[in-house]
């Protein structure tokens, strides 16, 4: 609970095959995930994990809701998984906890399973900065980790999308992000249209790099890239970074790179494009 109103934390997940993932089931998400979010969360209600998983999936869901299950007895913060088809990406999985599991939160934080909480207390400190206010918690929608342009015909989309959104806003303004029929499958196509069902309706949207250091890991490429505020501190990382042996170098990679020389950007809290605040800039380093 925060300040009388009630956070939930929503973790996309997807129950296929990734390289980033170890090989077989999701043991990492009750070994190494949940821990670190217990570990830095201070007032979160709720854990909701919303699974993408096709019928040939079934038997990694099933293990994976055993170990929910005993992950559970060690906590007195509800835990709820459920299952829905592969569509959308963490879009839709976020889209469906939104609409159907979240009658009594205010506020949801909205991750994908392959970044985790970094920071002790990120939870209070986030909604303290950005919802502090009436006026805010009736008209700012979402909190995205770094909100940026291309340039036309690209208003602004959050490009690393994992957040925190008001679940009375979004309700109030439709209750559905923007998934059409090329989104279900196409990955970059539902990120960039996510956010737009809610244009044109005087809300706005909050750049979380304005005031965070926001890693990201292009997986693909073994490529570490960098946005935001480089003096500031670490929210969100790539769950690798956390996971033993999950990356050669761990968290130290994001220290090495904060103690680099950095130009911030002017543009940090001024700029505004379609309403939204907008960050641009970014260091690309190897992974």
């Amino acid at each position: 609970m925060w300040n009388g109103h009630k956070i939930a934390y929503v973790s996309a997940t997807f129950l296929g095959t990734r390289g980033r993932q170890r090989k077989g089931t999701l043991n990492f998400y009750v070994d190494d995930y949940l821990p670190w979010l217990f570990k830095n969360a201070t007032c979160i209600d709720r854990i909701i994990i919303p699974c993408n998983a096709e019928d040939h999936h079934l038997s990694h869901f099933e293990e994976m809701e055993k170990k929910i299950a005993e992950y559970q007895k060690t906590t007195d913060i509800p835990i709820t998984l459920f299952r829905r088809p592969n569509l959308h990406f963490s879009y839709g999985a976020w889209n469906a906890t939104l609409q159907d599991h979240c009658d009594d939160v205010d506020f949801a934080f909205l991750l994908e399973d392959d970044y985790v909480v970094y920071k002790h207390g990120f939870d209070a400190e986030i909604l303290s900065r950005y919802y502090a206010t009436e006026e805010d918690r009736e008209s700012v929608l979402f909190c995205a980790s770094w909100f940026v342009s291309t340039g036309k015909p690209d208003p602004g989309h959050a490009a690393i999308s994992n957040g925190l959104i008001n679940v009375k806003v979004f309700r109030d303004n439709g209750n559905t992000f923007y998934l059409d029929e090329l989104g279900k499958s196409n990955g970059p196509h539902a990120q960039a249209q996510f956010l737009t069902s809610f244009k044109d309706k005087g809300l706005s949207i909050r750049n979380m790099a304005a005031e965070y250091y926001m890693p990201f890991m292009h997986y693909r490429m073994r490529k570490m890239s960098y946005y935001g505020n480089c003096k500031g501190p670490v929210v969100f990382v790539p769950v690798q970074l956390v996971v033993q042996g999950g990356h050669p170098d761990g968290i130290a990679t994001i220290e090495a790179q904060q103690q680099k020389a950095h130009v911030l950007p002017e543009d940090l809290h001024k700029a505004e494009l379609a309403g939204f605040s907008v960050l641009s800039g970014g260091t690309t380093v190897d992974a």
